[in-house]
């Protein structure tokens, strides 16, 4: 309205510490990184129009400590935990009703992805198996949303040497995506709160091949990679008839496409670098996804 006004500031610190350990081949710690978190945001709106202002402040804080280790020639560690927490006071008389005064959310995340590597008839071959278990806990939500929330998630991933100058590598995986606090509280503007938010999740595959090409002084290479995604729970916002919008667990479907990439160096002074990805995407309803072009491309 004419009348609104909004301040907003936001203040971000992080620490990053780590060591890159012994530089033997078989030392157990390879290198090891902790990082700490903090960001803090204030806003405040003021609506004269109608008499109405929110005055909130939003909190996040986090750490990660990563660690690589090697306990064997051939093989390799690397583990990860994640620890966070997210608060919110809501002040003021709320120019959107529905949101809590008070909102907090603890999260905790555990990965670990052991590394083999080897040699199989000459040709170089590597295993990535992975594994991440987040948790998720809100206290001050009302009903369900105070329940915690598991999201486990894996990964597999290999690649072989096939020959001098050209690698294949395929992976699957699954995903997933707990509701951010923007999407559960909204702005106090045009973002409505989300109530009852289910976790986006996913589920991919694919296969690519990475050739490297040498002709005099022309040198590169060319990646060509096939893949696909199954996917629900997605979250998109929905605009009501008041020009705000609230979010809402709306889509499954999937998404089938082919990216291509081209990098070429010309002697020591020219670079040329392409890529491009076609997608067809489709959701339980037989329609293409929003905001997913069908081709797109860069250079």
């Amino acid at each position: 309205t004419p009348g609104a006004r909004q301040g907003q500031l936001q203040v971000i610190h992080s620490l990053r510490y780590g060591s890159a350990g012994t530089a033997s081949p078989v030392a157990p710690l390879q290198r090891w990184e902790l990082v700490l978190l903090d960001a803090r945001q204030w806003q405040r709106i003021e609506d004269s129009a109608v008499e109405r202002f929110s005055d909130d402040r939003r909190d996040r804080q986090g750490l990660r400590l990563a660690t690589v280790l090697r306990p064997a020639r051939h093989s390799l560690v690397t583990g990860t935990l994640s620890l966070g927490r997210e608060a919110a006071e809501l002040g003021g008389d709320a120019l959107y009703q529905g949101s809590p005064d008070s909102w907090r959310r603890y999260s905790a995340g555990v990965a670990l992805e052991p590394a083999l590597e080897g040699n199989l008839a000459g040709r170089s071959w590597s295993l990535r198996p992975s594994a991440l278990l987040r948790w998720y806990s809100a206290p001050d939500a009302p009903g369900s949303d105070s329940e915690a929330l598991w999201l486990p998630t894996y990964r597999l991933g290999s690649h072989l040497h096939v020959m001098e100058d050209l690698l294949i590598s395929a992976s699957v995986a699954s995903g997933g995506r707990a509701p951010s606090m923007l999407e559960l509280l909204g702005d106090r503007r045009s973002l409505l709160p989300g109530r009852d938010l289910a976790p986006e999740r996913a589920w991919n595959a694919d296969l690519g091949s990475i050739a490297r090409l040498t002709l005099g002084a022309l040198r590169g290479q060319l990646e060509l990679r096939l893949f696909g995604v199954w996917f629900e729970d997605l979250i998109r916002y929905l605009r009501n008839a008041q020009y705000s919008a609230r979010p809402d667990n709306i889509d499954a479907g999937h998404a089938l496409g082919i990216e291509a990439g081209l990098d070429l160096l010309f002697g020591h002074h020219a670079r040329l670098r392409a890529a491009g990805t076609w997608m067809h995407t489709r959701n339980d309803l037989n329609q293409a996804l929003t905001y997913r072009p069908e081709l797109q491309g860069q250079l």
